[in-house]
């Protein structure tokens, strides 16, 4: 078993993660090419979107390993004051990120740092729930609330980051935060208490359990889209609860339980392999928050001041995008040096 402090396992699958971000992220902004012709563009540039869509792993696996994160965090301090005040920093970097890229997001946008400054701020109360069974309950209680939210707003089956920062709407914030905005409490609360889960099983040494809940997940997703084909719905706002959906927003169970099972998959698989602490990949993970900060405010923000947003062909963007993250590698080997002195994760830990 590895020191508790430092999992780096769950590194590397962070590192993973903010590298599949980024090139999600920047083959967006690098290119020039209209998105409102997905299919065309999925058939025409096929290598080109597969690396694209290897971003669809970051954001759950991001708040899996904090929900795995925060378990050893409460097993090593066990201080409520402790889970507030790091909830509350995240949150102030989340909404500090509001206002320096106002390309993307609004005063009110809830983004992952605010979900996840959320969750930490919610840890206390989540750990008195001591039985793993109890906390299954809980997010079956989150996922059937989800669903009705959705409903009763009558959600819309996509929608643009415009809206999901639109604090105006009925409901305001509270909106934004709990149903419609980027990563809302309901559902993607599911993904952290997965995390603590998942590690209560690691530290016991039931790894075989983190594998049948990942086998579990995928069943139960394969199980909820083989019913929308079976069953014929004639109300389209039940029946779409039953697809798959073509992104995060909104997040149906279909797609919740399918990114669960694979984050699960490769907490399971990578766990058994012992990383170096010099590892490029873990460096990277260590640096996620800050790497995560800077490259949303210097590329989506700053290519828009330069008037450089979708502004390359296809093959620089390529080149472009596979640049910034190799330098972005090494600022973390590099960095690692100085033990991540004065970067946003030693920031985290000096405020809380």
């Amino acid at each position: 078993m590895e020191d508790n402090s430092r999992l780096a396992f769950i590194d590397f699958i962070k590192g993973l993660a903010v590298i599949f971000m980024m090139f999600q992220h920047l083959g967006i902004w690098f290119w020039d090419i209209p998105w409102d012709k997905i299919t065309n563009i999925l058939t025409d540039f096929p290598l080109y979107m597969a690396v694209n869509a290897t971003g669809g792993f970051s954001a759950p696996a991001f708040i899996v390993c904090a929900g795995f994160g925060a378990f050893y965090f409460n097993e090593k301090f066990n201080s409520k004051l402790k889970f507030i005040k790091r909830g509350m920093v995240l949150l102030v970097f989340g909404y500090m990120m509001n206002f320096l890229v106002p390309s993307w997001f609004t005063p009110g946008s809830w983004y992952v740092l605010q979900l996840l400054g959320f969750c930490m701020i919610i840890s206390p109360v989540l750990f008195v729930i001591k039985k793993k069974e109890f906390l299954f309950i809980l997010t079956l209680f989150i996922l059937i609330l989800t669903i009705y939210i959705q409903y009763v707003l009558k959600t819309p089956s996509q929608y643009s980051s415009q809206r999901m920062g639109d604090y105006k709407m009925p409901g305001g914030v509270f909106r934004l935060i709990f149903a419609e905005g980027h990563f809302p409490v309901l559902p993607w609360t599911i993904f952290f208490i997965t995390g603590m889960i998942t590690a209560d099983f690691y530290k016991k040494g039931q790894s075989r359990n983190i594998l049948m809940t990942a086998i579990a997940s995928l069943i139960i997703s394969c199980t909820i889209l083989a019913a929308g084909y079976v069953i014929k719905f004639s109300n389209p706002e039940i029946a779409r609860f039953f697809n798959a959906g073509t992104s995060f927003y909104p997040l149906y169970p279909v797609m919740l339980f399918f990114l669960i099972s694979l984050v699960l998959f490769s907490i399971y698989a990578l766990s058994f392999i012992k990383f170096k602490p010099e590892n490029v990949i873990v460096l990277t993970g260590r640096l996620s928050l800050t790497i995560f900060i800077l490259h949303v405010v210097i590329f989506k923000q700053g290519l828009n001041l330069i008037g450089k947003y979708k502004y390359f062909n296809v093959q620089i963007s390529f080149i472009l995008m596979s640049l910034v993250v190799s330098i972005f590698i090494l600022i973390a080997f590099l960095w690692s040096k100085k033990n991540f002195r004065f970067s946003f994760e030693w920031l985290l830990r000096k405020f809380s």
